[in-house]
């Protein structure tokens, strides 16, 4: 039985604990409040997103993965589109979470049709987990190129020089493949 309005009072508690760091009420207070929650409400996909991050700084990468899966199919639900900015961040977020966990054919496989037609605000989000999903395939010339993307579409110079850094192992700087 659905119960919004609980279920939103828990998740804003879960969120307070979570940032004050009790990530174990936390999680409890996730747990409890994700079956009370109307499946079509416009802020499940966030209160599944939330969950994810504390369970990953539990070390519950699995249950993490779980939670960031439901996060991203319920937005594309709400969203009816794969290139709907909320659908594409959700995608980013699970994508990010699976090349960070030895999963990048998963991850490419994720963000495949975002990055099909990108939201050009967040490009850059995009390529850059596609170049390290790439790199850790062992795909240097694809990694490069996606890295290259990723600086050439950064929404600001520090953000280009933050990946830079990021990508200099790949052989890309400023923007170029060195």
């Amino acid at each position: 039985m659905t119960n919004q309005r609980l279920a939103s009072k828990l998740a804003r508690a879960a969120f307070d604990h979570w940032q004050a760091g009790r990530l174990v009420d936390s999680a409890a207070l996730y747990a409890e409040a994700l079956p009370l929650a109307d499946p079509e409400h416009c802020g499940l996909p966030e209160y599944h997103s939330e969950y994810a991050c504390v369970l990953e700084a539990l070390g519950r990468a699995a249950e993490a993965l779980v939670q960031l899966e439901r996060a991203a199919a319920l937005q594309r639900l709400q969203d009816g589109s794969d290139t709907a900015l909320a659908t594409v961040l959700a995608r980013y977020f699970l994508a990010d979470h699976l090349v960070r966990h030895n999963e990048p054919e998963r991850a490419l496989a994720g963000i495949a049709s975002s990055l099909a037609s990108p939201p050009g605000r967040i490009e850059w989000m995009l390529r850059s987990v596609e170049a390290e999903a790439f790199a850790a395939l062992e795909r240097p010339s694809q990694a490069q190129s996606a890295a290259a993307r990723a600086l050439k579409t950064s929404p600001s110079e520090a953000k280009r020089q933050e990946l830079a850094q990021r990508f200099a192992r790949l052989g890309v700087h400023g923007g170029s493949v060195a």
